[in-house]
């Protein structure tokens, strides 16, 4: 259950995702399928291999990061409901692992609470967002 709901996860990440940014207004600077350098430096750091540009990063290496360091450390691999599982990985992606679970948490599991517990934190950053 938890590689078919993974696999439906990357099919809802990956498009939004896309390819290779360096957005001046992106403070995650350069970015290649949602993975910024400062990821992929740490991820390559811990497999023992030296550091190179985020440009390079190949789609199995981009796969493996999502699922070691996003999909498992979310708890999204012990979540049945596909629904759930797919928007935790999401959230773990955009907002870190621990702040995932933290509103998994919060939401008793529930997947609309979750949502809106999301999207009342998406809210609240942009609207400091605005005042700078």
């Amino acid at each position: 259950m938890s590689k078919e709901n993974f696999e439906k996860a990357l099919q809802f990440l990956f498009p939004s995702e896309g390819g290779y940014v360096n957005d001046k207004d992106d403070k995650g600077g350069p970015t290649n399928m949602g993975v910024t350098q400062s990821t992929y430096n740490s991820y390559r750091r811990n497999k023992g291999l030296s550091i190179k540009s985020v440009k390079e990063i190949t789609r199995e290496e981009v796969i493996n990061l999502y699922y070691e360091n996003y999909w498992k450390m979310s708890g999204a691999d012990n979540i049945s409901d596909p629904n759930m599982a797919v928007a935790l990985f999401d959230t773990a992606v955009l907002h870190g692992p621990s702040m995932a679970k933290k509103y998994y948490e919060q939401s008793n599991g529930d997947l609309n609470k979750f949502l809106d517990i999301r999207q009342k934190i998406y809210d609240e950053i942009v609207a400091k967002d605005s005042i700078i």
